[in-house]
């Protein structure tokens, strides 16, 4: 194991907000998505995955997320339900949430490697 470590947290949020009818109305869903950071390779190697279909979005959800805070799924005590399994799959019962998860949090993972392209862009590599 190696003597040193990053500065920066191992964990990213994501957040995600979504409009859905509810009767008459529209509601807005909101959740926060806390996903494990990825090292570039992992990160690579994740993107070549989802481009050759070899990781779905529900897989790649139950590997990244870590928890989550939303308005959306609640318990039995109409209380916010925490992350699991079962309540990530009551969450994508909603038509096309799962996707819409799935994108912002390799959307997130992507920025928070924006200030390394960044830099490397001004030192012209």
């Amino acid at each position: 194991m190696s003597q040193y470590r990053l500065k920066i947290g191992r964990t990213l949020e994501v957040p995600v907000e979504v409009d859905l009818q509810d009767g008459a109305q529209t509601v807005r869903a909101k959740l926060t998505l806390v996903v494990k950071r990825l090292e570039s390779e992992a990160f690579a190697e994740l993107l070549d995955k989802l481009q050759d279909g070899k990781v779905d979005d529900r897989t790649l959800l139950i590997e990244l997320l870590l928890d989550w805070r939303q308005d959306l799924v609640l318990d039995a005590n109409d209380m916010p339900a925490p992350l699991s399994p079962e309540a990530l799959d009551a969450a994508c019962t909603v038509i096309g949430l799962r996707g819409l998860m799935a994108r912002a949090v390799v959307e997130g993972l992507s920025r928070s490697f924006e200030p390394v392209r960044q830099a490397e862009d001004k030192r012209g590599n």
